[in-house]
């Protein structure tokens, strides 16, 4: 009888552990074109090996080696390096009417930085959620610029391109970068450094 009880506490003790750390099924149940250069069988292997303190990194599936960055199981909060250039970060947000909603950013280092975001509802359906980036002008030192005595539509017109790096924060935030500046030759970068802010903006998006 004894045993029996033993058993059951144990199942239930196994299955609460389950359910309080989701991360595992998470990201084992990511679909394959979110992540296509690992198969289920490496981010498995990613996660048991980060989570024992050993290597953190596997080849993927073109024999590249990914690294597991971050893996915190108490937030759901996931920073894989896919490739050479790429990253792909998760995240899992609980909105005010208690909606699970799953952040995906992707980004590209190279030749620009640059990043693309999307969120997904608990069964990986694609989900739209208004994120306000700011206007490239966000990062433009109107005063300044006004004083260099350059044209401003002429410096605008360089500056407006959209290269946006973003991350989410432990504050379930999201931080954007704007690169803009690596796209510009050395002559024109000289020129804009001057009154280009290189600042990073928070936004909360989660309601």
């Amino acid at each position: 009888m004894k045993r029996i009880i033993l058993a059951i506490v144990t199942v239930y003790f196994v299955a609460g552990t389950v359910l309080a750390i989701p991360t595992d099924s998470v990201f084992l149940k990511m679909p394959d074109n979110l992540l296509p250069t690992l198969a289920r069988k490496q981010r498995y292997e990613l996660a048991e090996y980060y989570k024992a303190g050993k290597a953190d990194s596997v080849p993927n599936l073109f024999g590249h080696n990914s690294i597991l960055q971050k893996y915190d199981t108490a937030s759901c909060h996931i920073l894989l390096k896919t490739s050479y250039t790429g990253t792909t970060e998760i995240k899992k947000f609980t909105f005010s009417d208690n909606k699970l909603v799953f952040g995906i950013i992707q980004t590209v280092d190279q030749p620009f930085k640059n990043s693309n975001i999307q969120f997904f509802t608990e069964d990986w359906q694609p989900l739209k959620i208004a994120v306000d980036i700011p206007d490239f002008k966000t990062w433009i030192n109107e005063k300044q610029l006004l004083e260099s005595g350059l044209e401003p539509v002429w410096i605008k017109n360089l500056l407006q391109n959209k290269y946006f790096s973003m991350h989410f924060t432990e504050s379930n935030e999201l931080e954007i970068e704007n690169n803009v500046l690596s796209t510009l030759s050395l002559e024109d970068q000289k020129m804009v450094e001057p009154f280009f802010e290189n600042k990073t903006i928070r936004l909360n998006f989660v309601k």
